[in-house]
């Protein structure tokens, strides 16, 4: 059994209920020897990296389940373009992977419908959403013996989804020196500089100097 691992940061640090960053660290200090591992700006610029792992699970750590069905509604259809909230449906071989989706707030994500990607028009849980060969969604994390057969790691910034306000950038700059310690500055800072709002508040700057700008 090999599982793929897909982190979203949003899930520590988007909407209304940020979780405790001590949670990140237990994974990420899990996983971090694994020498396939990527760090993106955009969840879906992982897809390549989901294609060519060959894995037979994907845990997917997210406040979004990143995964629509192939039909017509308000956003148009999903095959028109491959983008962070459904690059899950495009993984090859889908039919013959387990998928479990690890979310953050019950009421939020699957209640209110915040986690799903989409309009609920789409009714998200109907049977022609689950394309995988099993699905399973679960609040919370997944345990260390969960992460025992993970041989990729894929880490997403998603930037659009972050929200680092006065109350989180202490967490924030922690992540970070989190992330240079597993892969290395240079990969953090390129990856790091396009967040569009590096340069519009005080936090920014202590963001780039950290960075080395």
């Amino acid at each position: 059994m090999k599982s793929y691992l897909s982190i979203d940061l949003d899930y520590w640090f988007y909407y209304s209920s940020p979780k405790s960053i001590n949670s990140l660290k237990r994974i990420l200090d899990q996983v971090k020897n694994i020498p396939d591992k990527l760090l993106v700006d955009e969840h879906h610029n992982l897809l390549d990296q989901i294609n060519s792992s060959q894995c037979d699970k994907i845990i997917h750590v997210d406040y979004h389940q990143d995964l629509v069905f192939e039909t017509k509604g308000p956003f148009g259809k999903v095959g028109d373009k491959i983008e962070c909230g459904n690059f899950l449906y495009f993984v090859n071989n889908k039919e013959n992977i387990d998928f479990d989706w690890y979310y953050p707030d019950c009421d939020e994500c699957i209640k209110k419908g915040l986690g799903f990607c989409m309009d609920l028009s789409y009714k998200p849980l109907a049977k022609n959403n689950f394309v995988y060969k099993n699905q399973k969604r679960k609040c919370g994390l997944p345990t260390n013996k969960e992460l025992e057969n993970v041989t990729s790691v894929g880490i997403a910034f998603s930037f659009d989804y972050l929200v680092i306000d006065y109350d989180r950038i202490n967490h924030f700059m922690k992540v970070l020196k989190w992330l240079i310690e597993i892969f290395d500055f240079e990969t953090v800072k390129g990856t790091m500089i396009n967040y569009p709002l590096m340069n519009d508040w005080e936090e920014g700057q202590e963001i780039l100097y950290l960075l080395g700008e």
